[in-house]
């Protein structure tokens, strides 16, 4: 393609080339300077993107004690509804190996089975979702240029914050209800 010279009015292919060159390095150019950009502006506003990150850490934490307080209040549930109905409480060790080295029951059905994992499931879906919002949570903080984009962001953190906190604070609240009452 570069050996011929294929001309059309006023514009050759070996221009063309030469443009294209061109728009490569411009956006190599671009890149590096919104790189420093964002450096800079990481470095001026030090006390914002730290509280912003601890905003956010906080809210991962709000989180998963919630989903670990609901599953705990559920269990619990079901625990005095079967001592209600005066059945005994089987413990089951789902992992075939512990089973066999402690002398534990395995499960006997697929529906037990289902059962042990589901906390490690949902801890595991859980943690799959906040690798996703983690990894745009940092590609946001790493393309900030100005003031107005920092404030979006910190009213998108506040705004989840004051979400899983508030779930997080509200199953508390019950799950100590439920202890002292």
């Amino acid at each position: 393609m570069d050996n011929y010279d294929i001309t059309f009015g006023s514009f050759s292919m070996s221009s063309l080339n030469q443009l294209i060159g061109e728009k490569k390095d411009i956006k190599t150019k671009i890149l590096i300077e919104r790189r420093k950009l964002n450096k800079e502006f990481n470095e001026s506003y030090k006390g914002a993107f730290k509280v912003l990150d601890i905003l956010f850490i906080i809210s991962i934490c709000f989180n998963f004690g919630a989903l670990l307080i609901t599953d705990y209040m559920v269990e619990k549930q079901e625990w005095q509804e079967t001592i209600a109905r005066n059945e005994t409480i089987t413990y089951m060790e789902a992992n075939p190996t512990a089973t066999a080295l402690h002398d534990y029951q395995p499960p006997e059905t697929q529906q037990q089975k289902i059962r042990a994992f589901s906390l490690l499931f949902v801890l595991f879906k859980h943690s799959l979702l906040w690798s996703f919002v983690i990894f745009g949570y940092i590609w946001l903080r790493n393309h900030i240029y100005s003031k107005s984009n920092l404030v979006y962001l910190f009213f998108f953190v506040c705004f989840y914050f004051y979400l899983l906190g508030y779930d997080f604070v509200r199953d508390l609240a019950l799950l100590l209800a439920k202890i002292y009452h």
